[in-house]
This record gives structure tokens, C-alpha cells and sequence, in this order.
């Protein structure tokens, strides 16, 4: 994730554009996800710096997310495709938020979840407010796009397995080497 400094009537500075297109090609097989303060307008068009990001980043192969704020109790998105490449750009900003019958300002503690499953390339967007416990409804608050997460896929290999209350859920790896990554997750 490259996040981009807001510059308004400035625009985008080519120079650091240039920068944030390389680290991303410099890492070709990491999900690109570009983060600024004003991407997307509130009726899903480019704002100005978000036309000038998109076409900075329209071509790099593993740049598939953008995602925005700026606009106060908004939440739009919208896709685009260069040659077959497709840019998932986001809007969502609670800070103003108000909501009577529950009580609450202030954004009422909403958020964007984001829940990515490397075996059938989605993304699932949740929005939640944990000081609620609940979440928002409708297509602008609950969606799933399809991004290609195939360099997550087949690096995986299980092995282990428990379940159970208390000691049961201890388990131990053999065979782990010194210096290297692993990855772990638990299905709950």
C-alpha cells in the first residue's frame, strides 16, 4: 500500500507519482493498493488528483485497489479497464455521520472491513462499527469485487490441524527453518 499526500488545486506531483508507480513494479507480485485523501467524488467520477493517480497507475499490472475519504457521509466506487487491467477505486468517509436512532455522531465508530480470499480472488467489503456491533446495509456498504490475488494461491500448504477448547488448541510445527517467513491463519 502506497498512500499519497492530498494536494488539491496543486495536483498530484509527477515526481512522486513516478516514485509510487516503481515501488509498486518493484514489487510485482504484491497486491497494489494506492491510498489518497481525495480519489473518488461523491457521484463515483475521478476527482482531479484521482484522474491523475488512476493514469499514473492504470498499467501497472498488480495495482488493483484505490481507496478514499474527503467527501463526509459519502460512499461511492467505481471500476476501470485498461486493456483488460481493472482498477477497483473506493470512496467512504463516516466523519460526519450521524445516525438518530442509534444515538450516535461523530461517524458512530463506522469503518471499511476488508476480507480477502486468495481462493476464489475476491475482496468482501464490509461496512462495520464495532461500537455498535453492527453493520451497514445496502450495495454502497456490502459489496465483493474480484482482484487477482493468484500470487497468495498455492504458496500455502497446510500443515496442521487442531480444534477444541483450551490446551487442545496447542500444536507444534516441526521442521521450521531459522530466517524464514511463515504465515499462519485460523479458521474461527
Amino acid at each position: 500500500m502506497v498512500s499519497l499526500e492530498y494536494r488539491g488545486a496543486l495536483g498530484q506531483d509527477p515526481t512522486v507519482l513516478a516514485w509510487a508507480r516503481q515501488v509498486f513494479e518493484d514489487h510485482p507480485h504484491a497486491l497494489g493498493v494506492v491510498n489518497s485523501h481525495h480519489i473518488v467524488k461523491a457521484n463515483g467520477d475521478f476527482s482531479g488528483e484521482g484522474k491523475q493517480i488512476y493514469e499514473a497507475m492504470k498499467a501497472v499490472d498488480n495495482v488493483q485497489l484505490m481507496t478514499s475519504g474527503h467527501i463526509k457521509e459519502i460512499r461511492a466506487r467505481r471500476t476501470d479497464d485498461h486493456k483488460g487491467h481493472k482498477i477497483h477505486s473506493m470512496l467512504a468517509d463516516y466523519q460526519d455521520l450521524i445516525v438518530p436512532e442509534d444515538n450516535c455522531a461523530g461517524g458512530c465508530g463506522y469503518m471499511r472491513i476488508w476480507r480477502f480470499s486468495p481462493k476464489k480472488n475476491q475482496l468482501k467489503v464490509e461496512t462495520y462499527s464495532p461500537s455498535l456491533a453492527k453493520s451497514m446495509a445496502g450495495p454502497q456498504e456490502q459489496f465483493t469485487l474480484t482482484v487477482d490475488l493468484s500470487a497468495a494461491t498455492g504458496v500455502f500448504a497446510l500443515l496442521g490441524q487442531t480444534s477444541g477448547p483450551g490446551e487442545a488448541l496447542a500444536y507444534t510445527v516441526d521442521g521450521l527453518g531459522p530466517g524464514v517467513t511463515y504465515e499462519w491463519y485460523a479458521v474461527v
